[in-house]
């Protein structure tokens, strides 16, 4: 690759749902890097977000399934595939392109340094783009690696999810272990960022907050806060009783069906069986309703 100054902080942007806070962080800057010096995008997010490079580890002249699929409007008149629209952007496109093969009709096309990346941090487990894109950064040395829309897994449909979390996560670990700085947004479950600080730290019925030694900036001091637990505990609480009401709405005639054969039950008998349920049978009664 080119020789060119390193970037000291780096925002990689890929499709999960998180990416929204990468826009917001654009909008409320008014800059289109945000508070990066280069933005690195994953794949099709490269149509979407002005960047300094785009990472694609599929081989260029492979045609993937998830793409293999036509569509027309707009401007389109006739039905054309979303590989062929890509494969068209790639060819034309006016920034690097770090990809696993280079071929000649993609003349921004960029080798990833694989052994070079190897070397670097240790280990050869890559199972998705941007764990390539993140060994990539520790390996030339950005020293703050700021991640969006690296979700893997989603909150409200547990049933949908991605591999590669796991991978990603070691990366980060990788680098954070040699210096570099990881900042995720809360609105992302990778390393379970999203998750209430009351769940954070196994063990700890109130949240522990983690922070630099005001005496020592080589150590870390721990801060117990139950004012955190106790609104998380409240949050908690009131999420549980939408869920309850949602249920009361979705199973009530059914539960009425199935108890008045034996036994005629008013409305308001219907209601208390649901709200006074365990926790577990309302958990299985989530799982029945989706599966």
């Amino acid at each position: 690759m080119d020789k060119k100054e390193t970037p000291k902080i780096v925002s990689l942007v890929a499709l999960g749902t998180s990416k929204l806070a990468f826009f917001n962080e654009t909008m409320i800057t008014g800059n289109p890097r945000g508070l990066a010096d280069e933005v690195w995008v994953i794949n099709k997010m490269g149509v979407s977000v002005r960047h300094d490079m785009l990472f694609r580890m599929d081989d260029f002249r492979k045609t993937y399934e998830c793409n293999d699929k036509s569509y027309i409007g707009g401007n389109v008149t006739e039905p054309k595939t979303i590989h062929d629209t890509y494969d068209d952007f790639l060819k034309n496109h006016d920034k690097p392109i770090v990809t696993s093969k280079v071929y000649p009709e993609y003349p921004t096309a960029i080798e990833y340094p694989l052994e070079g990346v190897i070397n670097t941090i240790g280990y050869s487990y890559f199972r998705t783009t941007p764990a390539y894109a993140a060994a990539f950064a520790i390996h030339i040395g950005v020293k703050q690696l700021r991640i969006f829309g690296c979700d893997f897994v989603y909150p409200g449909n547990q049933f949908i999810s991605e591999s590669g979390r796991a991978n990603m996560e070691f990366i980060l670990g990788i680098g954070m272990a040699m210096g570099m700085e990881v900042w995720l947004p809360p609105t992302t479950t990778l390393m379970d960022s999203n998750a209430p600080t009351i769940n954070k730290m196994y063990g700890y019925y109130d949240p522990i907050e983690v922070k630099p030694d005001p005496e020592n900036n080589d150590r870390w001091k721990v801060y117990p806060r139950p004012d955190l637990g106790d609104k998380d505990r409240k949050d908690i609480r009131l999420k549980d009783k939408d869920k309850l009401q949602k249920l009361l709405t979705k199973y009530r005639d059914e539960v009425k069906h199935d108890l008045i054969a034996g036994k005629w039950i008013t409305k308001d008998d219907i209601d208390k069986q649901l709200l006074d349920a365990p926790k577990e049978a309302i958990q299985e009664e989530l799982l029945k309703g989706e599966q």
